[in-house]
């Protein structure tokens, strides 16, 4: 007997379990809350045991008639060498109006069989249909700029506007200029979150720019439209009066021009704060003239570093003339807290003791003062080229010939004395205009000069209308050649040097002769010394990018200007 009973009981600790794992998959789906909030997604799971060879289609689900978009949550072995498994996925549905609402069975085809929940219920509260047609719906907006509203070139702040709303709502127009950012650069994609306090939902779209360069620009005022909406079981919408509207004043943004006073002559446009600036050999420090020598050159400091150019070269003192620098500006490499270029040289003169000491000045607009720091030269040796050391010396030119000077007699020689002319019979006579009829040409002769004036003024003008069509010409090749590209600041230079010329601001004589920086620093001249300066600036800060519709705008209304 205890026998019959001892094995009754081991079949059912074995048959039992597997009984009730091996029963047909099941579908339980319900909303997560018993109680909705009217105008708030309802959040839903759906729970589906089944075998692991039978796997879920994800596509399939559909409440009612209706797909149904599903998230899994996870997927879970109900015991450790058993092959049911119980899958779990979400979904977000609209919750309908106020009151008890039905939960439509779910279907969901698993390998290859459909199976569906049972419905159940749920009920939504607060915020409806009726509140919402009462007017307790709202719809609300923010500018707002995360950071100084009051920049410098290259400083970087943060575009921002914010939702905020307590229902469904479908937006029916929005106008966000800020996101547009004219006048500055755009960082990166746009950056949207979401997320409630209380019964408020907020949704925050932020964009971070570059200032560019210098003026006052204004965005706004900004506006987003909506009508609050109801959603079906079935995806029908139910829109509800009236529209909603969220305002945001407009906001400006002032970008400063660096200040002339106190500006360095090694300044080219970085901005920040640094506290350290060095630079150290790379390559052997014996060198013959003409050989590469590699230099790194270190820029410790906090900021965006990315946007900070190496220290012009060529413009050091005791560097021009006494080593080549490449043309090309290096890209600079930012580990942590600092900046690092490696620049190539080659010296051309043996008499080279050592590579100059560096500056490098900054703006900090803190401050709103020019700092500087100054690195240590560099001893190095440079011998003469190897052609130069192994040419023997140069043998003296040979001796020139001795001429023979002529010799010369005591003896003198006859001089030859040519006759005296004759006079002729016309010469008794008078010359054919040595009379008064000879006034009669003073008339024709002024009309003459007359003429000659007009025509001269003529081809003056003709020649003018012929510079003016030049310039214009020179205006359309630079609008259609690549931006950034040589000819396209090759092109804007020449441009506003014809332009000046054919205004008679410069003489025409030194058209091929003058460079922009030649210009006066007033007038009209002056503005397009001090453009063209500031897009020589931006081409080689090293920071790269295109100049900016801005800049494109800036020189065609400076041109027509002229």
């Amino acid at each position: 007997m205890v026998t019959a009973r001892l094995l009754l009981l081991i079949i059912g600790l074995v048959l039992i379990p597997g009984a009730v794992f091996c029963q047909d998959m099941k579908v339980n789906a319900s909303i997560d809350d018993s109680k909705v909030l009217a105008g708030r997604k309802a959040k839903g799971t759906i729970t589906i045991s089944h075998d692991e060879n039978d796997k879920v289609d994800i596509n399939s689900f559909r409440m009612g008639n209706v797909p149904l978009k599903v998230d899994l949550v996870q997927e879970t072995r109900v015991r450790p060498g058993n092959s049911l498994l119980i899958s779990i996925y979400s979904f977000v549905m609209d919750p309908g109006p106020k009151g008890l609402q039905l939960l439509p069975e779910i279907r969901v085809k698993v390998g290859g069989k459909e199976a569906l929940s049972a419905p159940s219920t749920y009920e939504v509260t607060e915020m409806g249909g009726e509140e919402t047609a009462k007017g307790k719906a709202f719809l609300g907006l923010e500018a707002v700029i995360d950071g100084p509203s009051v920049l410098y070139p290259t400083q970087r702040v943060r575009f921002l506007y914010r939702y905020t709303f307590n229902d469904n709502i479908e937006l029916t127009r929005e106008v966000l200029p800020m996101l547009e950012a004219p006048g500055f650069r755009k960082i990166g994609e746009k950056d949207i979150r979401s997320f409630d306090k209380g019964p408020i939902s907020i949704q925050e779209i932020t964009q971070e720019v570059e200032a560019i360069a210098p003026g006052v620009y204004s965005y706004g005022p900004s506006i987003i439209e909506g009508y609050v909406y109801r959603q079906d079981t079935v995806g029908g919408r139910e829109y509800f009066k009236p529209k909603l509207l969220g305002e945001a004043p407009a906001i400006s943004v002032t970008v400063l021009p660096f200040p002339a006073e106190g500006k360095p002559a090694s300044f080219n446009g970085a901005v920040g704060k640094f506290t350290a600036f060095s630079m150290k050999l790379l390559s052997p420090a014996s060198v013959r003239v003409g050989d590469q020598l590699s230099l790194q050159i270190d820029i410790t400091g906090s900021g965006h570093l990315e946007n900070v150019p190496l220290p012009s070269l060529c413009c050091q003192p005791g560097y021009s003339g006494i080593f080549s620098v490449s043309d090309l500006p290096p890209a600079g490499v930012v580990k942590g807290s600092t900046l690092s270029f490696v620049a190539q040289l080659r010296p051309l003169t043996d008499a080279v003791k050592a590579i100059p000491s560096l500056e490098f000045s900054w703006f900090d607009p803190d401050a709103k003062t020019y700092k500087r720091l100054q690195s240590e030269p560099i001893p190095i040796q440079v011998k003469a080229a190897a052609s130069e050391a192994l040419a023997p010396p140069p043998s003296p030119p040979p001796a020139a010939p001795q001429r023979e000077q002529p010799s010369f007699s005591s003896k003198t020689q006859a001089i030859e004395i040519e006759g005296v002319m004759q006079l002729s019979m016309s010469d008794l006579y008078d010359l054919p205009l040595g009379n008064w009829w000879a006034l009669l040409w003073i008339p024709f002769g002024t009309a003459a000069f007359l003429l000659q004036v007009g025509w001269k003024k003529l081809l003056s003008e003709e020649k003018q209308e012929e510079k003016a069509i030049k310039s214009e010409e020179i205006y359309s090749q630079w609008r259609e050649s690549q931006l950034d590209s040589a000819e396209f600041y090759r092109l804007i230079q020449q441009m506003f040097l014809m332009r000046l010329a054919e205004r008679g601001v410069i003489g025409e004589e030194k058209l091929g002769k003058t460079s922009f920086q030649s210009l006066p620093k007033d007038g009209i001249a002056g503005e397009v010394r001090n453009f063209l300066n500031r897009v020589d600036e931006m081409r080689y800060s090293g920071r790269g990018g295109s100049l900016g519709q801005e800049i494109l705008d800036e020189a065609e209304q400076l041109f027509y200007r002229i």
